[in-house]
């Protein structure tokens, strides 16, 4: 009778082993910080929220950011101007706040009502 419960004892040992090293998942290396932010999109300097720049002119001294057909932020003298798109505008006109800018045939030109204006070349 002895040999009974060692037999069973033994057989409950042996199925441990075996389910044990039956199809065990090896467990992922440990990533490094380098592989935490590959996947992860940088923020572009380019996004506004909601939308994103289409094209950066840089306007003797001010920059112009176009975010497509519905307004452009201009930067000068230590502030940003969003400008939005003047509808059915051709050539593409942005005003507001005594400001406008234009892109043509010509090239960009952002204007002032006080009559300054600066060409401006894409970046």
């Amino acid at each position: 009778m002895r040999l009974a419960p060692m037999s069973a004892g033994l057989a409950a040992l042996l199925l441990v082993g075996t389910l044990a090293g039956c199809n065990r998942a090896e467990p992922p290396p440990p990533s490094s910080p380098a592989d935490d932010t590959a996947d992860v999109p940088t923020p572009d300097a380019s996004d506004d929220g909601d939308a994103m720049v289409t094209m950066r002119y840089a306007c003797d001294g001010h920059r112009v950011a176009v975010f497509g057909n519905d307004h452009v932020t201009v930067s000068m003298d230590g502030r940003d101007i969003d400008l939005p798109y003047v509808a059915d505008s051709s050539p593409p006109r942005f005003a507001g706040e005594a400001l406008e800018f234009s892109v043509g045939a010509d090239g960009a030109v952002l204007g002032q009502d006080e009559g300054a204006s600066w060409t401006c070349t894409a970046e």
